[in-house]
């Protein structure tokens, strides 16, 4: 997961690695484009933050919140969650997550997913709390051309694409997930199943998840 996820563009395509020298995009900004007003009210200006190879630049952000000394991008990679939530990510991208560079206009980058759970983290004081249906549309949008809400004889699908059937659901009721996909299956046997949780969970937790989810064929994604 976690995730997991009102922004730019929730990246769905793997950021290409190239052998040529690194082009620092500064014509290339980032902005929030959510139009949800509890996140309005936190956008960062766009002129300030900047991408290198379609990734974010942790460091921006971190300057334009004041630059805190105790959150700094390294510290809050280096956390369980945020290892946690990589790993989750990682499952989805073929490229690079995020990485660090020093030297002359160096930094740590990260894809737009990692970089919004950043900014959260660096104002979570007002942060925003996760509901299903929040969770829901942004990964929809994430995903791209989707549908949502499709009605079976069994009730509703969160989100289907052409590969697979999603669920999302708080990690607390992640059995309850596990139930749907397999019932809204039976209407759509070709798609991969798939739940996508959110909430803070330990390691061990989503470990004990997915050791069960595994010999159904059920994907697990988390986000926090």
């Amino acid at each position: 997961m976690k995730s997991i996820a009102p922004l730019r563009n929730l990246s769905t395509q793997s950021t290409p690695k190239s052998s040529h020298r690194e082009e620092f995009q500064q014509l290339e900004l980032f902005e929030w484009t959510v139009r949800d007003p509890q996140l309005e009210s936190r956008n960062i200006s766009g002129s300030q933050v900047r991408r290198r190879n379609g990734l974010i630049s942790l460091t921006d952000m971190w300057r334009v919140a004041g630059s805190p000394q105790n959150r700094t991008p390294p510290r809050w990679l280096r956390q369980e969650q945020t290892q946690l939530l990589i790993e989750s990510i990682s499952r989805q991208f073929k490229g690079e997550i995020a990485y660090s560079k020093r030297g002359r206009n160096g930094g740590t980058f990260a894809v737009d997913e990692l970089a919004f759970k950043y900014w959260e983290y660096l104002n979570s004081k007002h942060r925003v709390r996760l509901t299903e249906k929040s969770v829901q549309k942004r990964l929809a949008k994430s995903l791209g051309k989707v549908q949502r809400e499709v009605p079976t004889l069994a009730g509703n699908i969160d989100i289907l694409t052409e590969r697979e059937l999603i669920e999302v659901k708080s990690v607390k009721s992640w059995k309850c997930a596990v139930g749907q996909v397999i019932v809204y299956g039976q209407s759509y046997p070709d798609r991969q199943k798939r739940i996508h949780l959110f909430g803070e969970a330990s390691r061990d937790f989503l470990s004990m998840i997915r050791s069960y989810c595994a010999p159904l064929d059920i994907d697990v994604t988390w986000e926090n």
